[in-house]
């Protein structure tokens, strides 16, 4: 039963997901810079200061993303990393909307936990 809520909860998530980010199934693009998505990247780090951040990957902390955003994104979390200025200046040179994506990618976070949260405490 706990598995068929959480099936549900996350093709819920992924649709929702899919429309936040302005991405289709099939064709996924990066989330922070919408070039083509080559890998995912956990929004919160499994990594904290070389010691395990408790994070894990998990539906709700991947997100698609290209190799370039992956390498540069690191552990870094989330909101810190997207508004260093060498990451605005490379993403503001790849695209034109930052700030469109930068508010998607805050309220997909903010979805995100919500949804897992609510499986959580219903236990």
């Amino acid at each position: 039963e706990e598995a068929a809520v959480k099936k549900i909860y996350t093709d819920i998530e992924s649709k929702y997901g899919i429309k936040i980010l302005g991405t289709t199934k099939k064709d996924h693009r990066c989330a922070y810079c919408g070039a083509k998505a080559t890998s995912a990247d956990h929004i919160h780090p499994l990594v904290d200061n070389c010691k395990a951040s408790g994070n894990i990957t998990e539906i709700y902390n991947l997100i698609p993303c290209c190799s370039s955003c992956n390498s540069s994104k690191g552990n870094k979390l989330f909101d810190v990393w997207y508004n260093e200025p060498d990451t605005i200046a490379r993403i503001q040179s790849l695209t034109s909307d930052y700030a469109i994506r930068k508010k998607a990618l805050q309220e997909l976070i903010v979805l995100r936990q919500n949804f897992w949260m609510s499986i959580i405490f219903q236990r």
